[in-house]
């Protein structure tokens, strides 16, 4: 755009043509600007995805034992959900983001 204002300015091109370059290039720039926000957004939620996964993993890690029995803490620490969708079927939501389907037979 900068370039296409210093050649009018030098050169003195047509306004007609000047607007349709640099409408073109505005819609180009929007484009391109569009996409990266897009791409922003992306890094952002897998920033916080690894987070999340970090968080869980660490949580496994302190807890040394094979887990035998129901353990409240690490329930309230590695669950997000549990959503329940009949008697035979559960979607367990970790808060890594994962799912994991269970069924019962």
């Amino acid at each position: 755009m900068q370039r296409l204002a210093a050649q009018n300015a030098h050169n003195l091109i047509k306004p007609e043509s000047y607007d349709e370059k640099y409408a073109a290039l505005l819609k180009k720039y929007e484009a391109a600007r569009s996409k990266h926000e897009g791409y922003r957004e992306e890094i952002l939620e897998k920033k916080v995805r690894r987070e999340r996964i970090e968080q869980f993993l660490d949580t496994l890690r302190r807890s040394r034992n094979l887990v035998t029995e129901f353990d409240e803490g690490m329930w309230n620490a590695l669950v997000e959900s549990l959503t329940v969708y009949s008697y035979a079927r559960l979607v367990f939501t970790f808060k890594d983001g994962t799912k994991v389907e269970w069924r019962i037979k």
